[in-house]
């Protein structure tokens, strides 16, 4: 494939196709001539962000995920890694300060509130879990069934607020 090697948007489509197909290596060298190119590229820094993650490279992969959101405050998927790396690194609060905020930027996915009622589930924040946990079942009704195992939620099971919402009543 012969690509414009001055053409930030063609390395990151080429970046991704690689990344999906297993070449990590190469999928790196893609992006990080995408971010070269234009600095600002927020989806090539998220692209980037995911292949070093892959690679094993926490810090390359949090670095570019912070260069995204920055880049581009209202990208979700860059929020959402961003999320995971900072709490893979013990960093809880700004984890779910960005949790908050894919949340926020994407208030249909179910899946988004029920991943901020676990990560309040942690924290033992029983009345944010349930807040979170509501709008996601109401989202999507299967999340009532996840909530009754979801090791998260553990601290909060015995919550009287919380034992009424996922039975139902």
């Amino acid at each position: 494939m012969r690509i414009d090697p001055k053409h930030a948007t063609a390395r990151h489509h080429l970046g991704l196709t690689l990344k999906i197909k297993g070449d990590h290596d190469w999928a790196i060298e893609h992006f990080e001539a995408a971010v070269r190119i234009d600095p600002d590229f927020a989806w090539a820094h998220c692209g980037l962000g995911l292949a070093l993650a892959i690679k094993g490279d926490r810090a390359g992969a949090l670095k570019h995920y912070n260069e995204s959101v920055r880049s581009d405050p209202q990208h979700a998927q860059a929020h959402y890694h961003l999320t995971r790396a900072l709490a893979n690194n013990g960093e809880h609060d700004e984890a779910l300060t960005h949790l908050q905020e894919v949340a926020r930027l994407d208030p249909g996915c179910a899946m988004n509130h029920f991943a901020l009622a676990c990560a309040h589930g942690l924290n033992q924040d029983a009345v944010a879990a349930v807040v979170a946990l509501t709008e996601a079942i109401r989202l999507n009704e299967r999340c009532r069934n996840l909530a009754k195992t979801a090791p998260d939620l553990g601290a909060i099971r015995k919550d009287p607020a919380f034992r009424k919402l996922i039975e139902g009543a």
